[in-house]
């Protein structure tokens, strides 16, 4: 140990004064000071002497001899010191050798132990500080003269009277002593209790053992064979063998220092983000910090901060916004944030968002890609290629699903239409008929219909009316195709000459149940039903009814058309009528037509997306709210943390006065402890929503706008689509009427070769109706009950009615 150190130690041991004046010439020397002898306080006199210093202002005075001086007083206060030590230890080594002696607990060894840090903490400690500083003076004005010994001087004459200069003889050197002071360090003193014998506790019952330990008592198992190679060749512990042991002592580990680099304003708004993404799953709190960092730092600071918007604004619904980062996140460097963001996002995209991505998604490598999603991935990647007549990247991607997968079957359905699309019809067919024949009526009963539906199609094609007319049989009614499919079989009955059947099947989508429907096209099919059996007066009765009524479409459709050209008048159309669909028609429309219109699957793809983005618009307001009244909230509970402080401090105060309340004192400073780091917490939350509402409150309004262009752009897309499907309508029905001639010429005809017949002896069927009754009885209107359950398994009980003699037209 330095003397220096004992220097220290020894001042700061003796007195405890704030500062110490030194002169010269003084009567309070540094010698006077070391007088006091150690371990006692210090004299009467020394006393009055010290208290006066107290007294004393910071005043440096120069020494002629500073050097000298400070060396003899390090020198003194070595021995001091060295005396002092001495002294306490061997006070403390008295005491715990009385203990030992008396062979008696020392209560506070453990203090002891303690004690002997302390000294030497303290000690370090006065290594660490300097008992005086050295001030440099200065020298004297150059400008004037000097005596002999070197003092600076000014001589004044009459010549210099005039202008007398300021007298500045320079300063010299001072010396100052530092103002620190020493811990408390406690000698600690044992306590010393007789030794006492304590009686034996009682036995406990077993009955009542039993009963505290509640269940039985495992018992110990046996001792384990431990097989240890160090223990060979007889496998026993010996003390030779426990001598023998080399133990090794590994090598510190080396300590490698990095960098340290503060965070920046843009990192530390990231930190507060993801402190509310990650433990408080606050992402309306989070977006709008992102959000104000989203175009800083490197690549892998933005893929930090695109992956984390991407998730937050995924689940709060906000999808476009959330697609556009998902874009970037997968356009990114990282595969981790790429399987990370896919395994958050993918499987809850919506059909529109599925579009936007398909590009990015099918170009994905397939290591990016986890591999609880690649059935899934593959199956939508293909679906939505499909969509958009990708039918190439949709067969590729198609035939990549793995049979057992959950997705298998649909994405072979999916490859069988793109097959189909490309002219590979056979290899359609056949994949149809495989996935028909292996999932049977298992499984969802929309896609049966849906393969059926395509298989009767196909089997049409293909002339095979029997396989076709059993696969129509095979769609659901719940099925959104089930009227044109229904349709569709009544042609194939015609074809093999089932007349009654397609008459009934016709007759099902005739009644009240879709008295909405748009089905011209039914009447054409049961007028032909009609005619095959030679019942030329229901003939007659169907075509009227469908020229009478669809004709009435028909100019309704032209007048609209020419009247309307905007395809935003379309779109308003139909955004009115579906709003009071009770109507009978609208805008001079029937509601059938407008039906047709909006029920094709391109229209409700675009209005669905439209809706979407209408639910995005109003979810920022939301949000807007929501992180409002978590500011609200986090402000009561400041306010009442502010309450509780204000209380405990009172009745702290109260206990001051009151003898019975001081016993709480510790226990309210305790809780007001808590209650300070609680009020530090919702000021850090409180500050942090706010900056959250300023931020997301310029993301919402550059949201909005962009969600607002989008939902218009859709709208006016939905409205072309409108105006295209009217199009097709009025295009249909035109045609149909246009048949209705030739269908008028047939009904005529066939009714008049049947009476020529008749009329020269030919012999009619039993129970037909004669010519005569036409206009009378022929205008058959059902008026009893249908049931539900019996739609589409109709079949017409009319007779064939033609004689052998009339060939059928």
């Amino acid at each position: 140990m330095k003397v220096s150190n004992f220097c220290l130690f020894m001042l700061l041991f003796c007195f405890s004064m704030s500062s110490i004046e030194v002169r010269g010439d003084g009567a309070w020397s540094l010698e006077n000071l070391l007088a006091t002898p150690p371990l006692r306080g210090p004299s009467e006199e020394s006393r009055r002497d010290i208290a006066n210093v107290d007294k004393a202002e910071n005043v440096q005075v120069v020494t002629e001899d500073s050097e000298a001086k400070e060396e003899g007083f390090f020198s003194r206060l070595k021995s001091k010191a060295k005396s002092m030590w001495t002294q306490l230890k061997n006070q403390f080594d008295s005491n715990k050798k009385v203990a030992d002696e008396k062979s008696i607990e020392f209560p506070n060894r453990k203090g002891i132990e303690n004690a002997t840090s302390d000294i030497k903490k303290e000690l370090n400690e006065v290594k660490s500080q300097n008992a005086f500083s050295r001030i440099k003076g200065r020298a004297a004005d150059s400008k004037l003269s000097k005596t002999k010994s070197g003092v600076a001087t000014f001589r004044l004459n009459k010549k210099s009277s005039r202008s007398i200069p300021k007298l500045d003889i320079g300063v010299e050197d001072s010396i100052s002593q530092q103002n620190f002071e020493i811990g408390e360090i406690k000698i600690l003193e044992p306590n010393i209790y007789p030794i006492q014998v304590l009686s034996s506790p009682l036995p406990m019952k077993e009955s009542v053992l039993k009963q505290v330990l509640g269940k039985n008592i495992v018992p110990v198992e046996g001792a384990k064979k431990i097989d240890l190679a160090s223990l060979a060749p007889d496998k026993r512990v010996t003390l030779e063998k426990v001598k023998s042991i080399v133990y090794k002592i590994n090598k510190d580990a080396v300590v490698h220092e990095k960098t340290y680099a503060e965070l920046s304003p843009e990192e530390f708004k990231v930190l507060k983000a993801l402190i509310y993404v990650e433990y408080g799953n606050k992402c309306h709190t989070a977006t709008g910090l992102l959000n104000d960092v989203s175009g800083y730092g490197d690549a892998g600071f933005k893929n930090l901060v695109n992956f984390h918007m991407a998730v937050c604004l995924h689940k709060m619904g906000l999808f476009t916004e959330a697609t556009e980062k998902f874009k970037l996140v997968l356009n990114g460097s990282s595969n981790d944030y790429k399987k990370r963001a896919l395994q958050e996002m993918f499987l809850d995209l919506p059909k529109d968002q599925e579009l936007e991505l398909v590009r990015t998604l099918r170009e994905l490598p397939s290591e990016s890609i986890p591999k609880n999603l690649e059935g899934q991935f593959y199956y939508r990647i293909a679906k939505a290629s499909a969509r958009l007549e990708h039918f190439n990247n949709a067969k590729k991607f198609a035939e990549r699903v793995k049979k057992g997968e959950r997705e298998y079957y649909r994405a072979q359905f999916v490859q069988a239409v793109a097959e189909y699309s490309l002219g590979e019809r056979n290899q359609s067919y056949d994949r149809l008929t495989r996935i028909q024949k292996e999932i049977g009526n298992k499984g969802d009963k929309d896609f049966i219909s849906l393969v059926a539906l395509n298989l009767g199609r196909m089997a049409f094609e293909r002339r095979k009316i029997k396989t076709s007319i059993d696969n129509f049989n095979k769609i659901g009614k719940d099925h959104p195709l089930w009227i044109q499919a229904l349709t569709e079989q009544g042609w194939m009955q015609l074809l093999v000459k089932d007349a009654p059947g397609a008459i009934g099947n016709m007759y099902s989508l005739h009644s009240p149940y879709f008295r909405a429907a748009y089905k011209p096209e039914t009447y054409v099919i049961r007028t032909i039903g009609y005619l095959n059996l030679c019942q030329f007066g229901d003939a007659r009765s169907s075509l009227e009814y469908l020229e009478k009524t669809h004709g009435r479409w028909l100019a309704s459709v032209k007048k609209f058309r020419k009247s309307n050209k905007s395809k935003r008048k379309y779109y308003q159309t139909m955004v009115g009528y579906l709003r009071n669909t009770k109507v009978k028609s609208y805008k001079g429309l029937p509601h059938q037509i407008l039906r047709e219109m909006g029920r094709q699957k391109e229209f409700l793809n675009l209005q669905e997306a439209v809706n979407a983005r209408v639910d995005e618009i109003n979810q920022y307001s939301f949000i807007e709210r929501l992180i409002q009244k978590d500011r609200n909230r986090a402000k009561w509970y400041l306010s009442q943390t502010n309450k509780r402080i204000r209380e405990l401090k009172a009745s702290i105060k109260k206990a001051e006065k009151v003898t019975k309340l001081a016993k709480n004192i510790n226990e309210w400073k305790r809780q007001i402890a808590f209650e300070t780091n609680q009020k530090k917490f919702l000021k850090f939350e409180i500050s942090v929503l706010e900056e959250s509402k300023k931020s997301f409150g310029k993301y919402r309004k550059y949201s909005v706008a962009k969600l607002r262009s989008i939902k218009s752009n859709l709208q006016a897309s939905a409205g072309q689509v409108l105006r295209r499907n009217l199009s097709t309508i009025q295009g249909r029905l035109r045609l149909i009427l246009s048949n209705n001639e030739f269908l008028r010429y047939e009904v005529l005809a066939g009714s008049g070769e049947n009476i020529r017949y008749l009329s020269s002896g030919g012999k009619g069927r039993k129970g037909r109706v004669p010519a005569s009754a036409v206009n009378k009885d022929l205008n058959w209107n059902f008026d009893g009950e249908i049931w539900e359950d019996e739609i589409g398994h109709y079949r017409s009980s009319l007779k064939d009615m033609c004689s052998s003699q009339t060939a059928r037209r």
